[in-house]
Order: structure tokens, then C-alpha cells, then sequence
């Protein structure tokens, strides 16, 4: 009697091959993506760094400016002595 298959040995050892195939080269993606990817962290942290950096300048600069403003906004109120 013949036992009941959807597909062939062939086909079947051949399917296994084929996805083995795939999650070699999956695996060397990923490898080597880990290999990098201290990199591509590195990289981002520096430049939100920078980007940080600039921005707490900025927030410091407009703060500057609107203390002079007060400042001479004040000295304007007063009556001359």
C-alpha cells in the first residue's frame, strides 16, 4: 500500500535545502548588521549629542537676550533722578 504524501522526498529534501539556504544567509545579515550596528549607535549618539548641544545654546542665548530686554525694558520705566 502506498502511504499518503502532499509532496514528494525529492521535492521535500530540496524545500529544506532551499530554506536552509535562506536562513544562512538571514543569519549572516544579522550578524553582520550586530557586527555594525555599535557603529550606527555610536554615530547616533554622537550626533544627538551635537543636536543637544546646540539646542541647550540656543535655549541659553534667547534666555540672555530676554534678560537684556528686561533689564532695559526696567531702566526705561524708571524716572530719570
Amino acid at each position: 500500500m502506498f502511504s499518503f504524501a502532499f509532496w514528494k522526498n525529492e521535492a521535500k529534501k530540496d524545500q529544506h535545502e532551499n530554506v536552509s539556504q535562506i536562513w544562512k544567509e538571514l543569519n549572516v545579515t544579522f550578524i553582520t548588521f550586530l557586527r555594525w550596528s555599535w557603529l550606527i549607535y555610536t554615530i547616533a549618539v554622537i550626533v544627538i549629542s551635537i543636536c543637544g548641544y546646540f539646542a541647550y545654546c540656543e535655549s541659553c542665548r534667547r534666555n540672555e537676550i530676554v534678560q537684556r530686554r528686561r533689564i532695559i525694558q526696567r531702566a526705561q520705566q524708571r524716572a530719570p533722578d
